[in-house]
């Protein structure tokens, strides 16, 4: 079997120590390889605690905000330990925090986390780098390889949604989603030209790129489309009800609820649009005031709080 050569930028395990996942019994009810999975970060005092995400995305934006040629032009020139500077002053660059469309959004970044990390799909190109393509509507583009099969890969289309309430999450993300699957075949292959036409100083890596991105009709086929969706809401629990050392708990049974109330809706819109035989990889986050917080923490990121 060939060796995956395409490597992830986050290390792997880096998601681990920030997000605590919530195991559950729901399931999409897809014939194809999918999962849905909610996580839930630290909490103190009745409140979600948000340094460990904040000292996260300081430690990986650099890498969503750069190519990988990028990152070792980087290196070569001895600016390793400012990577991440360089990219927020880019960023900001580009807009204010959590602008729609400028890849400075939350939920773009912990998108490719997951993705990265969680999946297992190394990016081809994150938000940032997809704003400047012309009709590319997903906030990530990664590629998964199949267990078992040196030949088959799933190119993942992400798209991400922080909003207060979950079932409007859900509602925006199929909305996003549409738009991708109408132009999907052009989008997918939009990104791979893009994606190919970094510098690759391994020859090698690049030819076993192409082969997989750009196959000959001889040689294989196309990666099959797949989706992967980041949900954040708001908590919505009541804090005056529950002891510190109570909180956590009820935090739990809430984010059970809650998927409970939502995944009927997401397995008929997956079934609406007709995308039955798709793979769909669905990651849910909670947040103590979603579109508050979602701002305050990029502000900060990015600004300082300034």
């Amino acid at each position: 079997m060939r060796e995956f050569k395409l490597k992830r930028t986050l290390p792997e395990g880096t998601t681990r120590n920030v997000f605590h996942e919530v195991r559950h019994t729901e399931d999409l009810q897809l014939r194809n390889p999918n999962h849905l999975r909610m996580f839930y970060l630290d909490i103190s005092t009745t409140k979600f605690s948000y340094a460990s995400l904040k000292d996260f995305l300081l430690d990986c934006v650099g890498w969503y905000f750069y190519d990988r040629s990028a990152i070792k032009k980087l290196n070569d020139e001895g600016h390793s330990n400012s990577i991440s500077t360089r990219a927020m002053r880019k960023m900001l660059s580009k807009g204010k925090p959590d602008q729609k469309g400028t890849g400075s959004e939350l939920g773009e970044i912990l998108l490719y986390a997951f993705l990265e990390d969680v999946l297992g799909a190394p990016k081809l190109m994150t938000k940032v780098e997809l704003t400047s393509l012309n009709d590319v509507h997903s906030d990530a583009v990664h590629l998964l390889p199949m267990p078992g099969d040196d030949e088959y890969f799933q190119m993942v289309f992400g798209t991400s949604h922080i909003v207060n309430d979950l079932g409007d999450a859900v509602e925006n993300a199929f909305t996003a989603l549409k738009a991708i699957l109408d132009g999907e075949d052009d989008e997918a292959k939009i990104v791979s030209a893009s994606f190919l036409d970094q510098h690759f100083e391994d020859k090698k890596l690049e030819d076993y790129l192409i082969s997989i991105l750009k196959p000959s009709e001889e040689k294989g086929k196309l990666p099959e489309p797949a989706f992967g969706l980041f949900l954040g809401y708001s908590i919505d629990l009541d804090k005056t009800k529950y002891s510190n050392r109570e909180y956590e708990e009820k935090v739990i049974q809430k984010i059970e609820m809650d998927i409970r109330s939502v995944v009927n809706d997401i397995r008929e819109k997956i079934s609406q649009l007709g995308m039955d035989d798709h793979s769909f990889y669905v990651y849910v986050l909670p947040f103590d005031e979603a579109e508050k917080d979602k701002k305050a923490i990029m502000d900060e990121l990015l600004t300082g709080g300034e």
